[in-house]
């Protein structure tokens, strides 16, 4: 999913596992509304994306999603 008014980046556990991204440790917590509990946050170090004919680098966060693989801010 892309939305324009949000200005981060986000990805499944799953999906970084999947494609061997590196991980690096926020120095802080998140709390996750649908889950109801606080949990470390880990973002992706930055990565090379091309969509079409543009490219750009990005980092995501990784957060549980239900309905999407990756979240583009």
């Amino acid at each position: 999913m892309v939305d324009s008014g949000v200005n981060h980046n986000f990805i499944r556990e799953d999906v970084v596992q999947d494609i061997g991204l590196q991980l690096e440790t926020m120095k802080t917590t998140f709390k996750y509304a649908n889950l109801g509990v606080e949990k470390d946050i880990f973002t992706t170090k930055e990565i090379l994306l091309k969509l079409g004919d543009c490219s750009g680098s990005a980092t995501f966060t990784i957060v549980p999603m239900d309905d999407f693989e990756v979240f583009l801010g």
